[in-house]
């Protein structure tokens, strides 16, 4: 079983892709009204941009508030990018889904 997602200017099969619904998201705990879902690496799927296929990175310093990831998600049958707030040497995961911040660990 797969899954077909358009990417650019062709379609791409994603055999072995999770699909994450609103049943795996729990309660965040810390951020009001966000969520929070466990992914696997191997459950994510990787679409790298342009600037980011040249090596590139967002910001000079490599932190910032919302740094694009090369990953995506697939969420409730749509693909999600995901971004990550990273200051110092931390960094938090999360997309954004009908408003609501989700945080995946």
């Amino acid at each position: 079983m797969g899954i077909d997602f358009c990417f650019g200017n062709g379609r791409m099969r994603i055999a072995n892709m999770k699909l994450f619904t609103d049943k795996d998201i729990q309660d965040h705990g810390c951020v009001a009204g966000a969520g929070s879902l466990y992914a696997d690496r191997t459950e994510l799927v990787t679409d790298m941009l342009p600037w980011q296929k040249r090596g590139l990175q967002e910001t000079a310093t490599g932190y910032g508030g919302k740094l694009t990831t090369t990953l995506k998600i697939n969420f409730n049958d749509k693909l999600y990018r995901i971004y990550c707030t990273c200051y110092s040497n931390n960094g938090s995961c999360w997309f954004i889904a009908k408003g609501r911040k989700i945080f995946v660990n």
